[in-house]
């Protein structure tokens, strides 16, 4: 089977989506023009329904509908006709085209929730397992191919949250940026603190003089039985928005309205395992979604209908590995060939060092897990056939004076650095110092390799999957391969290749 791209070409060229240019004159003064005419940008939008875009380095309005020639925010002062298609516009065209695709699954029987600043699209269906909850999504992007076709790429990821709510789980149970989920529109912010001096019930002028119980109630976003329920001296809590490379902002919200989104890690292997999608039902639910979009014209550029193939897409020069031997196509050395996870498996590496000399670097307090955990990586990488040598060194995560001069002492005869280090919300970590980016800065500056181990990874204990993946990681890192292809057919620029779960 050829290798293909989760990916569908539309079937007409896209060679014209006119536009006008409207270069405009911001009638208030403002010391942050982006972040006002992206404003500007979304009023117009919404007011006409189409996709009006800000450009930014030119002070403009790009709109495929004519606009009032001033009003009371702007005055336009000078207007060309360009041609959204061609590819020096292709930033604008793609926004044009995310638009499309939120707005042709909005017209489904059952639109799905949408969150459109990192492009998901999500499952109406969910898995459940003590207390967590997955959830499917959808996420695409656009690129243009050589011949001006359109590209839809897909594919498909799960989420994962908590059932219950920040409240009901006890905000004590949060750390500063822990990420959160609306519970009305599973839009994404960071946990920041808990408001002590303000609850739910506080007045707020940044929400016009009301309280965030007043604002959620106006917005649909409380249900009656939610209203009743409600202590009203509840705390509210700072969260943080990205905001499309513009500045955050902060705003409080109402504990009651979100949920704690859980990361990788925290998942228990087999309930993640179990979410996963083969490849073969993968590419089912992709050309599903591409039939939904070509059935009644749904996913159109403005009044441009466009469709896209019901089959994927296939790269230019198309090269397959040898049949029959594809999956083990990896040369680990000594005539074994093997695919990336069954050459781990028989702890197998083309290229690798004898031994490894390595300064362990951790806040005092963790020594018994580190040593633990550095004991089962010793363990693990002899199978390899390397001798991990360590010397434990502790430092205080909070004393940047401290970390450096502890950096620069060690001795040449070591030849890697592995630091225990805290992330942000975890125990020790501070801003001002962040001993990962420190003591990474540090080594680089002395070409000494090292590898960060966070506190979540030290805390859950030596998981195989992660181990093997920091073995490859010094391995690369002391400059030895791994493995090597054994066959490349055709002429190759470039190739990549993931380690990861078996779909």
């Amino acid at each position: 089977m050829p290798i293909r791209e989760l990916s569908f070409v539309s079937q007409e060229q896209i060679v014209s989506l006119p536009y006008t240019r409207y270069r405009v004159r911001l009638n208030a003064a403002s010391d942050d023009l982006p972040r006002e005419l992206g404003t500007l940008a979304r009023s117009l939008k919404w007011k006409h329904k189409t996709a009006i875009l800000a450009d930014i380095p030119n002070c403009a309005i790009l709109s495929p509908v004519p606009l009032a020639r001033q009003d009371d925010r702007y005055v336009i002062i000078d207007e060309e006709s360009i041609n959204l298609a061609e590819p020096r516009y292709n930033r604008y065209l793609f926004q044009v085209c995310n638009l499309a695709l939120y707005n042709a699954f909005q017209s489904a029987k059952h639109p799905p929730k949408v969150d459109r600043e990192r492009k998901r699209i999500y499952s109406q269906k969910t898995e459940t397992t003590d207390g967590m909850e997955g959830q499917r999504y959808l996420k695409f992007d656009f690129i243009q191919d050589w011949n001006q076709h359109l590209v839809l790429v897909l594919d498909f990821a799960n989420e994962y949250h908590s059932q219950l709510t920040i409240d009901q789980l006890g905000l004590d149970s949060l750390d500063p940026g822990d990420r959160l989920l609306h519970k009305y529109d599973d839009k994404v912010c960071e946990f920041v603190r808990i408001d002590d001096e303000k609850n739910i019930s506080t007045i707020l002028s940044a929400l016009g003089n009301k309280s965030v119980i007043d604002y959620h109630r106006q917005k649909g976003n409380l249900d009656d039985k939610l209203l009743n329920s409600l202590d009203s001296s509840t705390p509210a809590v700072t969260v943080k928005y990205k905001n499309s490379g513009k500045r955050d902002f902060e705003a409080s919200h109402m504990p009651q309205l979100l949920r704690k989104i859980y990361d990788r890690e925290d998942v228990e292997n087999s309930f993640f395992n179990k979410q996963l999608l083969p490849i073969g039902e993968k590419v089912e639910k992709a050309i599903a979604s591409i039939k939904f979009l070509n059935a009644k014209n749904r996913f159109h550029l403005n009044d441009i209908p466009v469709k896209f193939s019901e089959s994927l897409r296939a790269p230019r020069n198309l090269q397959n590995f040898k049949q029959g031997s594809r999956a083990k196509n990896l040369d680990f050395g000594k005539g074994v060939f093997l695919y990336p996870a069954a050459g781990m498996n028989a702890h197998k590496l083309l290229e690798k060092p004898e031994e490894i000399r390595a300064y362990i670097l951790y806040p005092q307090s963790w020594e018994s897990d580190v040593r633990r955990y550095t004991g089962k990586l010793k363990s693990e990488i002899k199978k390899f056939g390397i001798n991990l040598k360590p010397v434990y060194r502790p430092y205080n995560p909070s004393n940047q004076e401290q970390i450096i001069k502890i950096c620069q002492e060690i001795k040449e005869a070591c030849n890697f650095v592995i630091a225990y280090v805290p992330k942000p919300g975890e125990e020790y970590f501070t801003r001002e110092v962040n001993p990962y980016e420190l003591i990474k800065q540090e080594f680089v500056q002395r070409q000494l390799p090292s590898q960060m181990i966070t506190k979540s990874t030290l805390k859950r204990g030596w998981k195989e999957y992660i181990g093997r993946n920091v073995i490859l990681g010094i391995n690369a890192k002391l400059g030895y391969l791994s493995w090597r292809l054994q066959d490349m057919p055709g002429k190759c620029e470039t190739f990549g290749c993931n380690l990861g779960h078996q779909a």
